[in-house]
């Protein structure tokens, strides 16, 4: 569903997360890299991994702005495949944080 072919070295660090999940250990890693350099398509891929897998994922930001811009991006491809996503931030009013909460 990319409009793009994914790098080798974003394959392999999505290739080394998921056998760090799987592997039944705590995982704590840094995904570390420059602006643009496909650090929140790795970590959605991820996150996909983890809701094939039956659970659910949270990928937050540091900023609303940011936040917001993540969702509409990974909105589309969600979108594509099925996969519900939703944006909960501080900003967001009691009468649509209710359903979001509620689909949790």
């Amino acid at each position: 569903h990319l409009p793009f072919p994914l790098t080798e070295a974003q394959k392999r660090v999505i290739r080394e997360i998921y056998a760090d999940m799987k592997s039944g250990k705590q995982m704590n890693r840094l995904l570390q890299g420059d602006v643009g350099s496909g650090k929140t398509i790795v970590a959605f891929i991820c996150m996909l991994l983890v809701v094939g897998s039956g659970a659910q994922a949270t990928l937050m930001a540091p900023t609303e702005i940011l936040a917001q811009q993540h969702y509409v991006n990974l909105k589309k491809y969600a979108d594509k495949m099925g996969v519900t996503i939703a944006l909960l931030t501080g900003s967001v009013k009691s009468s649509q944080r209710k359903p979001i909460h509620q689909s949790l």
